[in-house]
């Protein structure tokens, strides 16, 4: 994750693939995204993540 010049935050949202909201995490000082499984389920996800400035890009992970 490349964050833009200036920005120190980011935030991510992760859905299934029926859209219904599973996890949102607030980063502070951040540049890398790792996910903890946590209590996902096997299945398919999205993980959308925000910045500071807007700024938005969503994309597909599984989860085994």
């Amino acid at each position: 994750l490349q964050l833009p010049s200036g920005e120190q935050s980011f935030r991510y949202l992760i859905t299934d693939i029926r859209g219904q909201w599973q996890r949102e995490v607030q980063t502070y000082g951040a540049s890398a995204l790792e996910i903890p499984r946590g209590n996902l389920a096997p299945g398919k996800y999205f993980v959308t993540i925000y910045t500071e400035s807007g700024l938005s890009a969503t994309a597909p992970f599984i989860v085994k």
